[in-house]
This record gives structure tokens, C-alpha cells and sequence, in this order.
């Protein structure tokens, strides 16, 4: 991971760090696409410690999350990181900001991660041992402003931005130190960034997005599969038809010149009937197609996002699915979906087992289901 001060000129700095926790400095690669964590001010990020169920999936607190920010009257960027216990750390921002922030990235860098400013700078200042007290602060000048943040366990306490630092309150029994090369620390402390941190970078959307376009591919070759067999059984009954029309007008005119042999034309008019009985048949098997179709156009409203099919078959009354799933809620929304289908019957679900084959997708599944009348 490289991290990068856009407020400042400097070149992103990466880090490779050992498992005795020194690290070093890595010097990032030319003429290649580097990705970069990038960081938001304080002042435009929505920080809190928030009290949830332990038990609670990360979707589920996504949820909980989007309807905490509900009354917000802009398109919010949310993220969060478990603590001990059952204590959450939200982070959040406006996308507005984060596509401004974004927009000044230089083109040779891919921005992975948008970070909090104040604690990628405190992480720089523990990771490298300049400060080891709980209880610790730091403030730096930018353009006429001092900012100013102080930090108990690991946790922004105050924050603030003045043109005097005469104008802060005293912390008593904390350590303040000024920060002479604040582009530096930000930069290595994005750097710094471990895989349990927050990331306020719209990657959940875009990963629903995926998900979501490889669905749509599955399902149009579906349809077009379908559509295919369609055509053929089609242009099939259409020949018959032809053939039987034709058939028809030699018989007319063999009757009117061979009155005199009833018997044979007797055998003939017996014929037409049998083919006629086997149109009616082929024109039932085109109006059973229907159904088929309609079946499988239910299916793919039923799919939520996350998840994908990568198997279904059909023999009698009995129809197996199998598939993929980014989370085992979302097969519980395919689950809950399938049995509003008319045409299901007792959809159950099958050997739902974790499955990480095929990232983003985290568990695989199999679904019966009997066809019921209307199928």
C-alpha cells in the first residue's frame, strides 16, 4: 500500500512492513499504475463511536447505518471498523467530497482508500515510536489555520481549527507536539493502513455493481439460449404447417378427379386427420413453451444483487439451481424471493457452505423446487 499528502508535492511513500514490526520505506514503481491511499481533512469527516449488537452481520449494520444517516439531505460515503466489545467506529463523508478529493489524484495513481486525516497521522506517530503515551496530541500549520487533534486510546477526543493556538483549552497530563513535517507522517500513516480500517472509498458499490453485471451476463445468454430453441421449434411447426397445407390441396384435387375410388379417399380424409392430430400437438408443445419462458424470466427477478447462477436444470417437475453468493443474507433474499413464484413450489435450500473460489463470492448453494400446476 502507498499513501499520498495531495496537499502536498511530494511523491507517495509505501511501506513493507516485517513481522517483528519494523518496517521499511519502498520507492514507488515507474511508468506503472499505483494504488494509493488517499485522505479527507477531520473537518469533513463524520466521526463516532456507536454502541451495536455483536451479533449483528456487516450488512445488517450497513443497514442500521443508512437509516442512522437517513434525515442527511446528501448521498453519504459509510463505513466502519468493530472494537472490543460490542463498540463500532463509524466514518463518514459526502460522495460530493470524496469525487472532489478524487478529482485531483494524479493520473498515474489509482486511489484504493480514503482514510480519516487525523488518524492516519496518529498511526504514523505510534508506528514510529514518536509517541507511546495514551493520552498524546499533535497540530500543524496549514495556510493561515492551526489544527489541532488529541487522541485517548486510539480515539480522536478533540479536534479543532484556529489561527491562534492561544485560542485552545489546556489539556493537563497530555503530550501536544508539533508537527514540522506533517505531509511526511500522513503520507507514511496511509501507508501504515491495516485491513481491519474503515474505507470511506465507494468500493461497496462498485463491487455490487460487478456482481450485478455478471448476473445480467448469465441471464441474457439464459434468455438467448432460450429465445434460440425457440426460433428452431418455430420455423419447425411453420415447415409442418406448409407441408400439411400443400398435402391438403393434392387431396382436394385427387378427390374431384377420383370420385369413383371411395375407399381410397377414405384412407386419405383418415390421414389428414392423424396430421392434423399431430399439429394440434406440436402447436400445445409451442403454447407449453410459454411458460418456460415466463419461468425463466421469474428467476431473474428473483436473483438479488450478490448473487448469480451458475447451474439450473429441469428434469419431470423437479428444477435444481446452483449458484454463487457475496453473503449468506443474500441467499436468504433468493430464498424469501423464490417462494412468491406462482409456478415454485417448496423451494428449498441446499448445502450453503462457504466457497471462496470465485471473489467477491463467499458461499456457494443448490436450491430444489417442484414445478407446480401452473408451470
Amino acid at each position: 500500500m502507498f499513501g499520498l499528502d495531495l496537499d502536498s508535492p511530494n511523491t507517495p511513500i509505501g511501506v513493507k512492513q516485517y513481522p517483528d514490526g519494523k518496517f521499511e520505506l519502498l520507492t514507488p514503481p515507474k511508468n506503472i499504475l499505483i494504488e494509493t491511499a488517499i485522505s479527507l481533512p477531520e473537518s469533513e469527516v463524520f466521526s463516532k463511536i456507536l454502541i451495536k449488537d455483536t451479533h449483528l452481520s456487516d450488512t445488517e449494520i450497513l443497514k442500521e447505518l443508512d437509516a442512522y444517516f437517513a434525515d442527511f439531505n446528501k448521498p453519504l460515503a459509510i463505513d466502519f471498523q468493530r472494537l472490543e466489545g460490542n463498540k463500532i467506529r463509524v466514518m463518514a463523508a459526502t460522495q460530493e467530497k470524496i469525487k472532489q478529493l478524487c478529482e485531483h489524484v494524479p493520473s498515474t495513481i489509482k486511489v484504493c482508500a480514503i482514510d480519516n486525516e487525523s488518524y492516519a497521522i496518529a498511526r504514523a506517530l505510534k508506528k514510529t515510536g514518536a509517541i507511546t503515551e495514551k493520552k498524546f496530541g499533535f497540530f500543524y500549520t496549514q495556510g493561515n489555520k492551526i489544527k489541532l487533534s488529541v487522541f485517548e486510546n486510539n480515539h480522536l477526543i478533540f479536534y479543532d481549527e484556529t489561527e491562534s493556538k492561544n485560542h485552545y483549552p489546556q489539556f493537563e497530563n497530555i503530550k501536544i507536539i508539533m508537527l514540522e513535517n506533517k505531509s511526511y507522517l500522513l503520507a507514511l500513516g496511509l501507508a501504515l493502513r491495516e485491513k481491519t480500517d474503515w474505507n470511506l472509498y465507494p468500493w461497496r458499490a462498485e463491487e455490487a455493481q460487478c456482481v450485478h453485471r455478471r448476473g445480467f451476463i448469465f441471464l441474457a445468454k439464459s434468455m438467448l439460449y432460450s429465445i434460440l430453441l425457440y426460433a428452431i421449434a418455430h420455423i419447425a411447426l411453420m415447415g409442418l404447417l406448409f407441408s400439411q397445407e400443400k398435402y391438403n390441396q393434392l387431396l382436394e384435387k385427387e378427390f374431384e378427379n377420383t370420385s369413383a375410388q371411395s375407399t381410397t379417399i377414405q384412407s386419405q380424409k383418415t390421414q389428414i386427420k392423424t396430421m392434423q392430430t399431430e399439429m394440434l400437438a406440436l402447436q400445445k408443445l409451442k403454447q407449453q413453451q410459454l411458460p418456460s419462458l415466463q419461468l425463466l424470466n421469474d428467476l431473474n427477478h428473483a436473483m438479488p444483487d450478490g448473487v448469480f447462477l451458475t447451474q439450473l436444470s429441469l428434469q419431470h417437475n423437479q428444477i435444481q439451481l446452483s449458484g454463487l453468493a457475496v453473503t449468506e443474507d443474500q441467499t436468504n433474499m433468493l430464498m424469501k424471493n423464490l417462494s412468491t413464484i406462482n409456478t415454485l413450489a417448496q423451494p428449498t435450500l441446499h448445502n450453503l457452505q462457504p466457497d471462496t473460489s470465485e471473489p467477491p463470492y463467499h458461499f456457494s448453494f443448490s436450491v430444489s423446487a417442484t414445478l407446480g400446476e401452473n408451470a
